[in-house]
């Protein structure tokens, strides 16, 4: 979002909560990039109010120098945040929810501030239609609007780059998965579906791509199933495009998800995909048998038959494959981001914003309350 409204000539500040050693993508040198290097944890209750308090005074401070005319909150605690540090200061407020909340609640303190600190913001966006219903019946947010993801294309890669051929012998099958190695993303439900399929399909390996705190356990499970020489957790890949252009199908296994910009981008470049059916996300983008195949959430057995229908059918791969890339249309950047425009307008009058006139955004973000 940053780039692309800075490529238009917008003044975009990003403004990020931790420090500048939690950078994880690269940002557009047009965007001006502040880290407030504000997320070490306090233990006491005194010392986490404290914080807390100096963070809004510290996002106050960027909007007050900044001057935008719409800010985005990414994230509950940011959300919360901007609400308060925006207050009194003429600009756009918008809470950003990127999950689907009742999958990951918050403390018993920021569940709170959500649901009476939303109404301070002008509007709350979330990406999918259970996510609108989910804060309109818990929160006290006065708008909302659901724009999902915008799928930019062709792809970008970015650093760091793991050449598939040097994770894996170039004569293999692969079924690709990639993430953060947390519970989240389900990939021990994974590695048991693929242990169901390993014996009967001896040409095929499945590779997780990622870091995250899930590694070492991931590991122990990969040994205990005797799947070692089958399962590959090669690490972190920036060259996404070469890995999909590698891997026979793509599979996720997430057991929450607000929505899933790595299948988006799987389907988009042609590769066919199984998802679990979580509660939202998989099935915004998957029409189940037409485009993909959707699978339970949390039953190992039943994605390995999913699994299974994919690796037994070279032809269903290509069907998948050509079907899924309708959500390059669908999702298409020019559209999801005229949809923002929108939104960040719709406060201000012609008088105040016309074609002319530089959007300034200011974004405040965080990985999640402390």
């Amino acid at each position: 979002m940053s780039r692309h409204w800075a490529m238009k000539g917008d003044a975009v500040c990003l403004v990020t909560i931790t420090g500048p050693d939690r950078k994880v993508y690269d940002v557009d040198p047009r965007v001006r990039l502040i880290h407030l290097d504000l997320d070490q944890p306090s233990k006491s209750g005194l010392g986490k109010l404290q914080q807390i308090l100096f963070r809004i005074w510290s996002v106050r401070r960027e909007i007050r120098r900044f001057k935008p005319d719409a800010a985005l909150g990414f994230m509950p605690s940011s959300a919360v945040l901007l609400a308060l540090a925006a207050l009194g200061i003429r600009c756009r407020t918008i809470g950003c929810e990127r999950n689907y909340p009742p999958k990951l609640p918050l403390s018993r303190a920021w569940e709170l501030a959500r649901r009476h600190l939303y109404r301070l913001l002008d509007c709350v966006s979330v990406q999918t239609e259970a996510a609108e219903v989910w804060i309109r019946t818990n929160t006290t947010a006065r708008r909302t609007v659901v724009i999902p993801n915008a799928l930019p294309w062709p792809l970008v890669d970015s650093l760091p780059t793991l050449e598939p051929d040097a994770a894996i012998p170039p004569d293999r099958l692969v079924a690709l998965a990639a993430g953060r190695l947390n519970p989240a993303k389900g990939f021990d439900n994974l590695v048991r579906a693929f242990g169901v399929l390993a014996r009967r399909w001896p040409e095929w390996d499945l590779v997780i791509l990622g870091e995250g705190d899930e590694r070492e356990r991931l590991k122990e499970l990969i040994d205990e199933l005797g799947l070692s020489g089958r399962v590959f957790m090669p690490g972190r890949a920036g060259n996404l495009s070469e890995w999909f252009s590698r891997a026979e199908l793509f599979v996720l296994s997430s057991r929450t998800e607000g929505f899933p910009n790595i299948l988006l981008e799987a389907m988009g470049a042609g590769v066919p995909a199984v998802a679990t059916d979580c509660q939202t996300g998989p099935r915004e983008l998957i029409d189940d048998g037409v485009n993909g195949l959707l699978a339970p959430e949390g039953d190992p057995l039943a994605l390995a038959n999913v699994l299974e229908r994919l690796v037994s059918d070279p032809n269903l791969r290509l069907k998948f494959a050509e079907a899924g890339k309708v959500v390059r249309d669908r999702f298409a950047e020019p559209a999801i981001m005229l949809a923002w425009e929108e939104e960040l307008r719709v406060a201000n009058s012609p008088a105040q914003v016309s074609d002319g006139d530089a959007l300034e955004l200011v974004s405040t973000s965080a990985t999640g309350p402390n």
